[in-house]
């Protein structure tokens, strides 16, 4: 007869390796990190990986939109005084022009910058779904961010990280239009459910609800659509277009989708697509505040 162990009891587990003995020099304190003392620490980063401005600016841009958060990651010291984590929060210190609370621990072993920066990276839907409950396909993702970038710019551009922050606003603000828009497209080709195709179909279902899922089905099935008909023009010019990825050709299918769903409304034909800007900023007038847009339409 065999017994079970007692797994639950920590006196019968055996001792797990360190790789280090513990140090009584070892301190962590919570410290008001100033610019210029974010300048100081930066003077000990003698042995980091380069600097990487997208990093940094996502950094500076937590700070200066209030969403900093004080985490046991922080800044750390080996036991040398050389900084061998948090380089970049302290360049985004420094960017920010703002004080900011961190976490500094001192005095760690000089080979535990081995295991620094090793884990699995969670990224801003991770979050969202252990946070807030929200799980959201790639496709989705990519929509709302692209909805996002229309509405605060006008018009697609690259896109810098996007933060945790950034996506819960963009399914805030933007969730339920995106939604209507690819449960129709992603059934079938990657290119019609493309994200610059659903963010802007989501631009219109805004102020136009009916008449965008109706022009998403008839784009998705493309039957019984007449020679000039809007949807079957652009519809051929999506499917012929390159590749989707990439601030200038989601530039370039936002463009002429618009002028394609413009026409769908108004119940006119075309034969040929052109870039319609001053259309797009009809549409996005909704989303971004501009009555007089609004109005016209």
């Amino acid at each position: 007869m065999t017994t079970k162990k007692n797994s639950s009891n920590p006196a019968q587990q055996p001792a797990l390796p360190t790789g280090a003995s513990a140090s009584a020099t070892v301190s962590a304190t919570v410290v008001m990190i100033t610019p210029a003392i974010a300048g100081e620490m930066l003077k000990r980063n003698t042995q980091n990986r380069p600097v990487s401005d997208t990093q940094v600016d996502l950094f500076a841009k937590l700070i200066t939109e209030g969403n900093w958060r004080l985490t046991h990651q922080g800044i750390a010291f080996d036991s040398r005084g050389d900084l061998i984590d948090g380089q970049h929060r302290l360049w985004g210190i420094i960017a920010a022009g703002i004080a900011v609370p961190a976490m500094v621990v001192r005095g760690l072993d000089h080979g535990a910058i081995e295991a620094v920066d090793t884990g699995l990276v969670r990224r801003a839907h991770h979050v969202l779904a252990i946070v807030d409950g929200v799980t959201l396909s790639t496709n989705t993702r990519a929509a709302l961010i692209a909805a996002m970038i229309l509405v605060r710019h006008g018009r697609f551009q690259p896109s810098k990280t996007v933060t945790v922050h950034d996506l819960r606003a963009a399914h805030a603000e933007h969730g339920v239009d995106v939604a209507a828009i690819s449960d129709i497209l992603h059934a079938k080709h990657d290119k019609l459910g493309s994200a610059s195709i659903t963010a802007t179909l989501a631009m219109a279902h805004r102020t136009r609800p009916a008449q965008a899922c109706q022009f998403a089905r008839l784009l998705r099935d493309g039957a019984g659509l007449h020679v000039g008909h809007p949807v079957l023009t652009f519809r051929e010019y999506a499917l012929r277009a390159g590749s989707t990825g990439g601030a200038a050709p989601r530039e370039d299918i936002s463009l002429r989708l618009f002028a394609a769903f413009d026409a769908f409304v108004a119940g006119t034909s075309r034969s040929h697509l052109k870039q319609a800007p001053l259309i797009r900023a009809k549409y996005l007038a909704p989303w971004r505040g501009d009555a007089d847009a609004v109005a016209a339409t």
